[in-house]
């Protein structure tokens, strides 16, 4: 079966002094008649072509389950009179969500009755009110993040619909209930209402019409304070309503000044980057913005990323800048000084979880690694010891097996694992290769059983933790952002030439996968380097980069200037143009590709991949597989479903190894 050939119809851009023509701009038109019958045959063909790897697919899929603990229950965590968990049961996608007194457990929401009519489900946010009398959540059915709020008395068990166009912040405050509220056709979340549970009313408390900017909300751990925040992607600013409902702003917004605020024995605690790059933390009296005194001072090698403050302490969440990797201190109030907490691994992922009681004594953290399974923690401060609560269990795995290596080359640092008895260093091995490189997000070794099926096939697999991201704190983004963009490709390309060069795999026997704006580095590598891989996986890629930066009606364009920059702008416009994947397809030999797309997806558009895949397979000159995946009832993920997200990573994994 060959391919689908789209129709061409010539779109000129035109812009300064550049003229392009996109044949495949009709794409972008929902209504087209001609679209739907396209995207049913593009799903058509990857359908045929999977034919010859169900088996493997299958196989794949069974062993992931073989894997996983199909009923499990959460470590529980205590939040005001009762511990809340969840549970999973054999054959249920979805989580059932409980509480108990000590006496008797209870459920107070069961995603399974409420999703079970629909083949796309996710949850965006989930809150208790403090006294357990009620609980508010909101959910999306299509992938579009347009999620409907709904309030459930947990005494009565009366489920009411509140509104949609909702997004992930709800906080409850002081018995009433805050959420945000959407635009119509950005998803901008733009204004902050106020639910009265007793009748139902709706109030606006706050409204940010500035389109660079959007809205979310936090309370303070001690409950004393409900904190706006406005943000765009490098300016922050704090409002913030005191228990009289008092609305005040905190410092106004100055460009490139992100700040976060908790509260503590009637001081704010202030996380910002006002005075160093790396942040420190500050503290204020809260009847005086002005006198601040410095708690944790800027350090050269160590950004501090958050913090999550107790009665007695705070705990800080750390990048150790010089070696990529996550650090938690520990700063007593009592005996004001501050520790790092030690972590038996060399390279680790840590992040604070279920920590809502201010007056406790420990701090709780999940801990894990490509090869070490997520593991529940409690930090006892008092002790200075940490207490295992729970590890993940896995079926048929064993940690000796396996190994993990730290390598940098030029300051760009790797992350790699694999089997040790299927490793050779001779350049064997397939290298499966995972780069984002975007927003200042790092991306961090975490466990999956996904990942053990391919290490167990003799795959070497690699994060490389390329500029753009955050792994290397402000600098690293900074390098990798704006005008400076293409780095994340550079250092992407030699990552892959140092691992070559060193034996852990050879020219055009590397995969490389990137998902969202992880798109630009798989497009901009294959581009560039097309013979150093086999393969390259492009999850709701962002391709189509300088077409998306120059329509402000799409969701996000407006708010993501800070990051690619404007193209109203000249310099921006041509420097976007001369990475931007899809305007750099060029006729040469490509490798295998596979792109997986949401027809709902608002934040990478279906038609950037369905672009980019038709304009690929018109220039390439080999006889590589070029295909796309379309999910017609997803947005920018697949939904919770656990059982759906196992088969996507089978049909991914499956697809990649029977072309190696």
């Amino acid at each position: 079966m060959n391919p689908p050939k789209p129709k061409k119809i010539p779109y000129i851009r035109k812009k300064f002094n550049d003229i392009t023509i996109d044949y495949y701009h009709w794409m972008r038109d929902r209504n087209d008649p001609d679209l739907l019958e396209y995207i049913k045959a593009e799903n058509e063909y990857i359908d045929k072509i999977s034919e010859k790897f169900k088996d493997l697919e299958k196989e794949l899929y069974n062993e992931f389950l073989n894997r996983i603990e199909e009923e499990k229950i959460s470590y529980p965590y205590k939040y005001g009179d009762f511990y809340y968990f969840y549970k999973v049961e054999k054959d249920r996608p979805y989580k059932t969500y409980y509480r108990t007194n000590g006496i008797k457990e209870e459920v107070i929401l069961n995603v399974n009755e409420i999703a079970k009519n629909y083949s796309y489900f996710a949850i965006g946010d989930l809150k208790i009110e403090r006294y357990g009398n009620f609980l508010a959540f909101n959910y999306d059915i299509e992938g579009s993040e347009n999620y409907k709020l709904f309030l459930k008395n947990l005494k009565t068990d009366e489920l009411k619909f509140i509104t949609d166009r909702t997004f992930y912040s709800i906080e409850w405050f002081k018995n009433y209930l805050f959420f945000t509220l959407t635009t119509k056709d950005t998803l901008r979340p733009y204004k902050v209402m106020k639910l009265n549970i007793s009748n139902f009313e709706m109030e606006e408390v706050f409204r940010e019409d500035n389109e660079s900017y959007e809205v979310s909300l936090y309370k303070s751990k001690d409950e004393k304070f409900l904190f706006i925040v406005v943000h765009s992607l490098d300016t922050t600013e704090i409002w913030f309503l005191d228990e009289n409902f008092n609305l005040k702003l905190f410092k106004e917004r100055k460009k490139n000044i992100r700040y976060f605020l908790e509260h503590n024995g009637g001081y704010f605690y202030i996380l910002t980057n006002e005075f160093d790059e790396n942040f420190g933390i500050y503290k204020c009296n809260t009847k005086n913005f002005e006198e601040i005194e410095e708690i944790i001072k800027p350090r050269r090698n160590i950004k501090i990323n958050n913090f999550e403050m107790f009665e007695k302490f705070m705990a800080i969440h750390q990048t150790d800048i010089e070696n990529a990797i996550d650090k938690i201190s520990i700063f007593d109030f009592e005996k004001n000084e501050c520790y790092d907490i030690e972590f038996p691994d060399e390279v680790y992922v840590v992040n604070f979880i279920d920590n809502y009681e201010f007056d406790s004594e420990f701090v709780r953290l999940e801990y894990e690694s490509l090869i070490q399974p997520r593991t529940i923690y409690d930090y006892d401060v008092k002790s200075k010891s940490l207490i295992l609560r729970k590890q993940e269990k896995v079926n048929n795995f064993n940690k000796e097996f396996y190994k993990m290596e730290r390598l940098f080359v030029d300051g760009i640092p790797i992350t790699l694992a694999y089997k040790k008895e299927l490793f050779k260093k001779d350049g064997s091995n397939v290298l499966w290769a995972y780069g984002y490189g975007a927003y200042g997000v790092s991306i961090k070794p975490y466990f999956s059983i996904e990942k053990l099926s391919i290490l167990d096939r003799g795959i070497v697999y690699a994060i490389i933790h390329v500029r753009g991201g955050g792994e290397k704190g402000e600098r690293w983004h900074k390098e990798g952002k704006l005008l400076n963009k293409k780095n994340t490709i550079f250092d992407f390309i030699k990552a892959c030439e140092f691992l070559i060069k060193n034996k852990y795999t050879s020219e055009g026997k590397i995969i490389v996968e990137g998902a969202s704006a992880g798109g630009i580095l798989v497009g901009g590598v294959i581009n560039q380097r097309p013979e150093l891989f086999k393969l390259a996986i492009a999850e709701v890629p962002f391709v189509d980069v300088l077409n998306t930066m120059l329509d402000p009606n799409l969701p996000l364009t407006i708010l993501e200037y800070d990051e690619w920059g404007n193209p109203e702008i000249e310099e921006f416009y041509y420097y976007i143009k001369s990475y931007s994947p899809y305007d750099n397809i060029k006729e040469q030999n490509y490798p295998h590709i596979l792109a997986i797309s949401g027809f709902n997806d608002q934040r990478v558009r279906y038609w950037e991949p369905l672009k980019w895949i038709a304009k690929l397979r018109e220039l390439n000159k080999s006889d590589s597989i070029i295909c796309i995946k379309i999910h017609l009832d997803a947005g920018h993920y697949v939904g919770e479903d656990r059982y759906r997200i196992l088969r996507n990573k089978a049909f991914i994994i499956a697809f990649a190894l029977h072309l190696i």
